[in-house]
């Protein structure tokens, strides 16, 4: 796994810890960080391209990030 991997999972981790401490339940643990770690990821990776030299894409960019959820 790579470093940035690594820190998204862990900023996943911490979000995750912070709506636990909020009165969630240890067992929604699992649910909250994987949906959390993927939607980091899919920001990530669109922040990679988000660049003039990508305008064109910008349609298909905000397709994925609607079907994904992500803001």
């Amino acid at each position: 796994m790579n470093e940035r991997i690594r820190e998204l999972s862990k900023q996943a981790f911490e979000y995750t810890l912070d709506r636990l401490n909020s009165g969630l339940e240890f067992r929604d643990f699992q649910p909250i960080w994987s949906e959390k770690f993927a939607e980091l990821i899919v920001q990530d990776v669109f922040g990679c391209i988000a660049d003039e030299r990508f305008e064109i894409y910008e349609p298909v960019i905000q397709k994925v990030k609607q079907h994904f959820g992500v803001e």
